[in-house]
């Protein structure tokens, strides 16, 4: 962010320096700029206005990012404190525990010492318990403890408690003392002296609350802590040898502590790494086969946005480390870190090469080194710049249309000023003078607007920011998401890149506009005649020329670009410049015949082009046959250049038909007295000025269309969220027990509970969720990847074949073979939707499963053979694919289902569950069941919640969220109001003689009113009826494949009444914005408009 920063102010002094310049070197010029601006202080407020929302929109976006980040990296040094690093044992299995022992945390602490960028090394026990409060009648069914000795205190700044009592330390605890984070302290309603109850057995262990103590470095973010000495809670777990971690602390503070991470990573992961399988390793990556496929992944992962800056940093520094003869120190430490290892064990190699290197991979070290805070502030970067990159994402159109205004007013400007640019011109001014003295005028209206749009910007963003903690807090409570606390935060830098930023855009908007201003006709302009189009210089046809042909050879890159890329928006694009490149090359060729100036020509031409933009982008789903792009990603980029190009040639229908429309208007109220001649003279101003009614047109367009998609597609989002058995499979509680929990079976405990009725529960499910290695047989990626996998016994799919939709493998006969299969056999595998590939909008999560061959919208789907295997084992089973649900979302499951039956044979062993679904008895309330499923059992860790309200949350958190991106998007809206504002009191003073000639003709005040009124609606209303009907267009396309996709009777219903009450809200506001410039003009006498000079 300080790069950027630095390097937006060096264009700012670059554009300071050049109107320096102009002021040195053309005093007069520069004056001229100025003067302009006082000559009429209420128009120039009016412009600043306008130019304001292009920086509003960046600044927030950019504080919306900081806001996030700043919050990550509160929760990571709140969770983490002074813990730099952890070091961890092997994990045994998908639900085991990592351990050390007391001696390998001997061996380990005793190497470190001594090392001048380690300030401490604590050992850490940890483990889950329930947590009960019995005078509060309160209860915390996961918590965990925290158990540490005197090190902890010496070399990690110990615990912090409030400011008016003693340090806690944990020598001052007594037997039966304990201190509870503050978290803890709030759900169990319990202050200091009070008793707790630690339920780590059948019997519980009763002790007293020393103090209340902050969640500063307790390795949680919102859940509840106990931290007591570490034998006290040896002993209450009979471990007298066992550790969970050893904690690292570096030198230095909270925060300048991870300049020190990578060095100490390094130096630990070199103490516990062997160096043979590492050298191992690099023979294996060292093939120039190897190399090749870690060069084209290494593509891959540059290509992902936001990138992953850490990972790419790793993979390249592999790169040059494979280029020498032995596995250097820096390779093993690389190849030690988990995520980096993740992302090369998925590697497409040789089946036999790709297992060994697996194999090698989870054999390299001894212990997990996990450089904790550093990857903490790096992922809170990371997600700030993906909030940044989503809400700049909704606003580049708002920024666009912004963009345009600034154009408008200034071609504007020079219309106005038509007459005395003439005669400037021809008393001795060139063209550059022009342009000097705009680029004056516009530099200080951009200034002035900078400023006020940060300002504003900020005020924007912290108002976002409200709305988006509260629709994060939906998520929070019911998903097992850490708790974000959302505190408002922009950076400096983040300031200076949006000033800069907006005033860099808005100055090359203006350069560009007064370069183009500056090239009429000196004869026309002093006459004040529109420019007649005469026979072109030599060098403008050649110009003409070249611009068709780059166009062409630009689309056509972009075409072969996309099949390298596999992106939709890259290919569409390049096809709509060749769109737009024969039709601009068409038109020079005809210019160069008798037929130039036929306007027929231009109309064709136009229309052409337009009605081409429009099919191709409102109706994606026909071209993918054409252009073989079924398995392109869609990605956010879609929206944009869907908009944008659909937008232009929507544009460019209307405006070169626009006389057909405006006939059909004078035919039908011509009829009507004195509206004739106000219909006239209002339709032929917007005839006269077809590039300033275009560019109006585009703004309304522009945020109209993505504002009416958005809807409809929020609104076919609710519709599948409200098909809640399509989601839940029609059980209604799920309940989620600690892996350490006693309770191994539900139903059993259910039945043995006196406070609870058994009938209520008609059916009751274990399952087993967790991560396991997964690959497709016989594909071109032989490469394991970790994925979910949910282990369900046979009755839940006897009570879910009704609800679920699916698309079944061709070896089956119909679906109910499919769930007879998954009852029966311990060899098959249910996929997701997200699993199979779509021949329709589809994106792909990262680092998401994918098969190869066949699409979800088949009848059928081909034989897919997998493999699952235990992580870092060589227990392997193979299993055959029975199909894949076509709903995009499943609860509680978020991976592939299979029987708990084939885990087991995976394994060899009985698989416990770690979650239940339970399916309720019709007119039970079931989330008064689950509330007291969870009060019953919660000593035994459970954690029950009902799934229709979790989807509930779940969707008022998302309509949030849309409603907070449409919001930000309707800032787009001021910039079409504001342009028409400007249009209207620009055209007040460009027609202050016709007016007068028109009220010395006859024309009343009220019929001039009127006028300026009719020729504003006519542009309003027709910027919004074309952004309406293109994004419903575009809203029923998506809607109706998202229907074929997933299969549950989708149906395509725009809400017409939001529709309606965003184009009606648009409309009156515009009005408002037209109605003083417009009653400025009724009132002008004609004697004093026709003197005016």
């Amino acid at each position: 962010m300080s790069t950027l920063a630095l390097v937006m102010l060096g264009i700012v002094a670059c554009i300071t320096v050049i109107i320096a310049l102009i002021a040195l070197n053309n005093r007069v010029i520069f004056k001229l700029g100025l003067r302009n601006i006082m000559r009429r202080p209420g128009q120039s407020l009016l412009i600043i206005a306008g130019l304001t929302l292009s920086t509003v929109t960046i600044t927030s976006a950019l504080g919306t990012g900081d806001t996030q980040a700043s919050s990550l990296r509160a929760q990571a040094t709140s969770r983490l404190g002074m813990i730099d690093e952890q070091i961890l044992g092997p994990v045994q299995g998908p639900l085991g525990k990592s351990s050390l022992t007391q001696a390998q945390y001997d061996e380990l602490s005793a190497q470190l010492s001594g090392d001048s960028q380690i300030d401490g090394v604590a050992p850490l026990f940890s483990r889950n318990l329930a947590l009960t409060a019995p005078a509060a009648g309160q209860g915390e069914p996961i918590a965990s403890i925290f158990a540490t000795d005197d090190r902890y205190e010496k070399g990690f700044g110990g615990f912090l408690g409030d400011a008016d009592t003693p340090a806690p330390t944990l020598a001052a605890l007594a037997d039966d003392e304990v201190y509870i984070n503050d978290h803890g302290a709030l759900a169990l309603n319990v202050r200091a002296g009070d008793t707790i109850e630690l339920h780590t057995s059948a019997t519980p262990v009763t002790m007293r609350v020393k103090a209340i103590i902050r969640n500063q470095g307790l390795l949680t973010s919102g859940g509840s802590v106990v931290v007591m000495p570490l034998e006290r809670a040896r002993t209450l777990y009979q471990a007298p040898d066992e550790l969970s971690a050893l904690l690292v602390s570096n030198s230095g503070g909270l925060y300048d502590s991870v300049d020190a991470s990578e060095a100490v990573t390094k130096r630990v992961r070199l103490l516990v790494t062997k160096p043979e399988i590492a050298e191992d390793i690099r023979a294996m990556l060292a093939t120039p086969e190897a190399l090749a496929m870690l060069e084209a992944r290494l593509k891959e992962l540059e290509k992902v946005q936001p990138p992953n800056k850490r990972l790419i940093e790793q993979a390249r520094m592999l790169q040059i480390e494979l280029k020498s003869p032995q596995a250097s120190d820096q390779m093993r430490s690389v190849l030690a870190d988990n995520e980096f290892a993740g992302w090369l064990g998925s590697l497409p190699l040789p089946g036999d090469v790709q297992a060994e290197l697996s194999t090698n991979l989870t054999a390299l070290s001894r212990f997990q080194v996990n450089d904790e805070k550093a990857r903490s502030l790096a992922e809170a970067e990371l997600q700030g710049s993906i909030f940044f990159s989503l809400f700049l994402i909704v606003g580049t159109f708002s920024i666009i249309a912004g963009l345009l205004l600034i154009f408008l007013i200034f071609v504007m400007l020079a219309a106005e000023r038509k007459s005395e640019l003439g005669m400037a011109r021809a008393i001795g001014m060139q063209r550059r003078h022009l342009v000097q003295a705009f680029l004056s005028e516009g530099v200080s209206y951009s200034l002035f607007a900078t400023l006020l749009g940060v300002v504003l910007g900020i005020g924007v963003c912290w108002v976002m920011v409200n709305i988006l903690a509260g629709a994060l807090n939906h998520f929070e409570v019911t998903t097992s998401r850490p708790e974000i606390d959302l505190r408002f935060a922009v950076s400096p830098f983040s300031i200076v890149i949006a000033f800069c930023l907006g005033l860099t855009l808005t100055f090359f908007t203006i350069a560009f506009s007064s370069w183009r201003v500056s090239r009429l006709n000196i004869v026309a302009a002093i006459r004040n005649l529109p420019d007649l189009e005469t026979n072109p210089r030599r060098s403008s046809i050649i110009w003409r020329l070249v611009r068709a042909l780059f166009v062409l050879i630009m689309g056509t890159s972009s075409i072969a670009g996309a099949y390298s890329v596999k992106q939709m928006p890259v290919l569409f694009s390049g096809v709509s410049f060749v769109i737009i490149g024969l039709g601009l090359l068409l038109r020079w060729i005809i210019q160069r015949t008798p037929w130039r100036q036929n306007t027929i020509t231009d109309r064709v031409i136009y229309t052409a082009m337009g009605l081409g933009l429009v099919l191709l982008w409102m109706f994606p789903a026909l071209w993918h046959p054409l252009f073989q792009s079924a398995s392109f990603d869609v990605g956010a980029g879609f929206f944009i250049a869907a908009g944008l190009f659909a937008v232009l040639g929507g544009v460019w229908l209307v405006v070169f038909n626009s006389d057909l429309l405006l006939g059909l208007l004078n035919v039908i109220f011509g009829r009507f007295g004195s509206l004739a001649p106000v219909m006239k003279i209002a339709t032929a101003y917007s005839l006269m000025s077809r590039f300033r009614t275009g560019m109006t047109l585009a703004m309304f367009g522009l945020i109209t269309f993505l504002l009416v998609t958005l809807s409809i597609i929020n609104t076919a989002n609710t519709a599948v969220f409200n098909n809640r058995t399509g989601i839940t499979g029609g059980y209604d509680i799920v309940a989620t027990v600690d892996r350490e929990s006693a309770l191994d079976n539900l139903q059993e405990a259910i039945r043995a509970q006196s406070t609870l009725d058994a009938n209520a529960f008609l059916v009751v499910t274990a399952a087993s969720q967790a991560p396991y290695e997964i690959r497709q047989l016989e594909s071109s990626k032989q490469a394991w990847q970790q994925f979910p996998v949910a282990a369900v016994e046979p009755t839940y799919y006897e009570h879910v074949a009704s609800n679920f939709s699916l698309t079944r493998v061709s070896s089956f006969a119909d679906d109910a073979a499919v769930w007879k299969a998954l009852r029966e056999r311990d060899d098959v595998v249910l996929l997701l939707s997200t699993n199979v590939p779509s021949r329709q909008f589809h994106i792909k999560p990262q680092g998401y499963y994918e098969v190869e061959g066949g699409f979800i919208e088949d009848p059928t789907l081909p034989p897919y053979q997998m493999e699952i295997r235990v992580p870092g084992t060589e227990q392997v089973r193979k299993l055959q694919v029975v199909g894949a649900l076509k709903t995009p979302y499943t609860l509680p499951f978020v991976g592939i289902m299979t029987n708990k039956a084939t885990l087991e044979a995976l394994t060899g062993t009985a698989i416990k569950p770690n979650l239940y679904v339970l399916q309720t008895a019709p007119g039970r309330d079931s989330l008064a069941l689950a509330r007291q499923l969870e009060q019953t059992f919660l000593t035994s860790g459970l954690d029950a919640t009902e799934m229709n309200n979790t989807i509930t949350q779940v969707q008022a958190g998302n309509n949030s969220i849309n409603s907070l991106s449409k919001g930000f998007l309707a800032l787009g809206f001021f910039v079409g109001i504001a342009a028409l504002g400007v249009i209207a009191s620009r055209s007040v003073y460009e027609r202050r003689q016709q007016i007068g000639m028109l009220r010395a003709l006859g024309y009343q005040g009220r019929m001039v009113l009127l006028a300026f009124l009719v020729e504003s609606s006519f542009i309003a209303l027709l910027g919004l009826a074309l952004g309406t009907f293109l994004g419903v267009l575009l809203g029923s396309s998506i809607v109706t494949e998202l229907a074929r996709q997933i299969g549950v009777g989708l149906t395509f219903r725009p809400p017409w009444s939001e529709i309606l009450t965003i184009v009606g809200a648009s409309y009156v506001f515009s009005l408002l914005a037209t109605y003083m410039p417009a009653y400025k003009a009724s009132k002008i006498y004609p004697a004093e408009a026709l003197r005016y000079d």
